[in-house]
């Protein structure tokens, strides 16, 4: 997660700094707004001053805490903001998501995990014995069909059990 971020807030960083260097860091670019805030950066700063202050303001954009009061001046920076506001969205969606999984789907059910191995002897049988195609696959329908089966009486029969209660 962190590589992620920390590519991204490269990335973001050096589209600001691009989008500045394309209109020559005129009045009308965020950069030259930002020694109001921070007194240090001016238009005479170093470029890898330049790119720290980058680099600040696209951590500050993925993270959405808003600590650089600086808003776009022009319709390129307009639309860069737009597109690190959706970049923040997915990264922000794509760590719940995997952590979400990580708590909850990857959790395993004893249930499925035994049937999972059920299934495995039951190949391993199936061709240990050199059991023909068809057999081998009624065989497995069979297994699944029982599973299916099993579930069905589980989630049934729990909710019952809890309205009872």
């Amino acid at each position: 997660f962190a590589l992620v971020i920390i590519m991204s807030s490269h990335w973001i960083g050096c589209l600001y700094f691009w989008v500045a260097r394309i209109q020559n860091d005129n009045d009308t670019t965020w950069i030259s707004q930002i020694n109001t805030f921070f007194p240090l950066y001016s238009n005479e700063t170093t470029i890898p001053q330049k790119y720290l202050l980058c680099l600040y303001k696209g951590f500050d954009g993925l993270s959405s805490i808003g600590y650089v009061p600086v808003v776009p001046n022009n319709a390129l920076e307009m639309i860069l903001s737009i597109l690190v506001m959706y970049n923040s969205i997915f990264i922000s969606a794509y760590i719940l998501g995997s952590l979400f999984h990580y708590l909850l789907v990857s959790q395993k059910d004893p249930l499925t995990e035994a049937h999972r191995k059920r299934m495995a002897e039951v190949i391993t049988f199936a061709e240990a014995r050199r059991l023909p195609a068809g057999v081998r696959k009624k065989l497995i329908q069979h297994f699944e069909f029982q599973q299916a089966g099993n579930n069905w009486a589980k989630v049934h029969y729990t909710e019952g059990a809890e309205l009872s209660d």
